[in-house]
């Protein structure tokens, strides 16, 4: 049976486990994204994340098999004032292949966005609507 539920400070070493390993196949695909020593990717950014309650790991038979961070802030560098001013959730680390999968999934494409400092992303929105039933399964975590 598979289970979502919020990372752990105890599930760190998993997490970055997953993470890493999907670095390593991206790498073997031949995709650009991820590279080894990313800020973003380090055990203290990613500490901090499951401290903040961002960070879900889903489990197959009580075995990690994937995880994802959902944060109710965007990045500053990628979406303007006004569009964090709305109520949103956000993922991150998209590439030409997750592109494609977002588009397929009724994810409208809003722009690329450039960072001087950074690599530049490119940004999708979806209109969410309620689920009460995901609501409240984490609200008793």
């Amino acid at each position: 049976m598979m289970v979502i539920g919020r990372a752990s400070s105890a599930d760190l070493a998993a997490v970055l486990e997953i993470l890493d390993g999907a670095a390593r196949w991206l790498h073997q695909q031949g995709i650009d994204q991820w590279p080894t020593g990313l800020p973003s990717l380090s055990p203290d950014r990613i500490a901090a994340q499951i401290q903040r309650g961002e960070t879900y790991l889903i489990s197959e038979d009580c075995a990690p098999i994937a995880t994802i961070a959902v944060s109710a802030a965007g990045d500053p560098d990628y979406w303007t004032a006004a569009e964090l001013a709305e109520p949103a959730v956000y993922i991150s680390k998209t590439n030409p292949r997750l592109e494609t999968y977002y588009r397929a999934q009724g994810w409208t494409y809003v722009r690329t966005a450039d960072a001087s400092h950074r690599r530049g992303g490119v940004l999708f929105q979806r209109a969410a609507t309620p689920d009460p039933e995901a609501r409240a399964a984490l609200s008793r975590q």
